[in-house]
């Protein structure tokens, strides 16, 4: 009875593709209405994936558009992509691309200004929450250093 399940779940995925071609992932979860797990739903889409069937592309470049106003680290939105119910040919597309012009120390430069101002850290525990805080936001350990490094060499210079 499952795999009967599963052949009328595919057929009625086809026929909404044929009414809205190139539907996103969302689009097609919401005109098909069904119970079925997320996870079970999201391996009937993989072959429409496969076929440049269904187009999330406008939803991934959302995210990301956010993601990267936030200041997150490339690690933080990379597995924050792909954990999303998305193309997943489509992601790996959006993160390729992002890769090509994302620089890392420029966005841990101003995840820290966001987060923490313009000012060096005041002690040794309060560098260490620096750290620990950009750390956890996706960025590099050798740029989070590097930009505090440099807060404190224009700090020491303004003197």
């Amino acid at each position: 009875m499952s795999q009967h399940n599963d052949i009328q779940l595919r057929r009625r995925i086809e026929r909404i593709l044929e009414r809205h071609p190139n539907a996103s992932s969302l689009a097609v979860r919401q005109r098909l209405i069904v119970d079925v797990k997320p996870a079970h739903f999201y391996l009937h889409l993989i072959p429409f994936y496969d076929q440049d069937r269904i187009d999330d592309s406008s939803d991934i470049q959302r995210e990301l558009d956010r993601m990267m106003a936030m200041h997150l680290g490339l690690s933080v939105i990379a597995r924050t992509l792909s954990t999303k119910p998305y193309n997943y040919r489509q992601i790996e597309r959006a993160l390729l691309k992002l890769m090509l012009n994302f620089n890392h120390t420029e966005q841990a430069q101003l995840c820290k200004i966001v987060h923490f101002g313009h000012d060096m850290a005041k002690d040794e525990h309060h560098k260490s929450k620096m750290v620990m805080h950009l750390q956890k936001l996706g960025h590099r350990l050798p740029d989070i250093f590097l930009i505090l490094r440099q807060s404190t060499r224009i700090e020491i210079n303004d003197r």
